[in-house]
């Protein structure tokens, strides 16, 4: 790969872990922040769903940014700078009742998944063999992101009874990645020394 051996595997861990977790909050977003708004802030339909829109909306927009751009690989302070428009949004559905800032952080939420999502591809096919695999562990991480922490989140709601804990959680949940990836990053720092 164009980042040496070295980096391409640290930056492809650093990113999968990244892109699980940004997985796990767009699950949340999609199948338990619906109750939230309707039963609680009792959106319309059309709100809902320009809401909903909004993540996908930003996410595309950015696909085609990253696309584009051209200096972003190899360099850390890309996929925790976006990434951590990622628990900043988590803070907006924890504390807000806006909907307008619900917009903004839908927003933001998908423009820090196109670089968890664009990064975690970019570097499952940057090298020289095993594309398939790669690839397949990259959709392996969305799955698991998908699936085990949208259920945490709501089992977490129901035990509490709290309408908030799934975004308290999954903020909790998006630092500890990003907290892992640092360790992850500066440790294969010390490593090339």
């Amino acid at each position: 790969g164009r980042g040496g051996h070295t980096s391409l595997r640290v930056f492809w861990l650093m990113a999968l872990v990244a892109n699980c977790t940004a997985m796990a909050f767009r699950a949340i977003m999609i199948n338990i922040f619906p109750d939230f708004g309707k039963d609680v802030l009792h959106y319309s339909e059309l709100q809902w769903g320009v809401l909903l829109a909004m993540t996908p909306l930003a996410r595309t927009l950015m696909f085609a940014y990253w696309q584009r751009r051209h200096g972003w690989e190899y360099r850390a302070r890309y996929l925790f700078g976006v990434q951590a428009l990622l628990p900043l949004a988590a803070v907006v559905l924890i504390f807000n009742s806006s909907y307008w800032m619900f917009l903004v952080a839908f927003a933001l939420a998908g423009i820090g998944m196109s670089k968890t999502y664009f990064a975690s591809i970019f570097y499952s096919m940057d090298s020289d063999h095993s594309h398939e695999h790669r690839g397949g562990v990259h959709e392996a991480t969305l799955g698991v992101g998908q699936m085990a922490f949208p259920l945490l989140a709501g089992t977490l709601a129901s035990v509490s009874g709290h309408v908030r804990a799934p975004y308290v959680f999954i903020f909790a949940v998006l630092l500890v990645s990003m907290l892992i990836q640092t360790v992850m990053y500066l440790r294969s720092r010390t490593a090339a020394m």
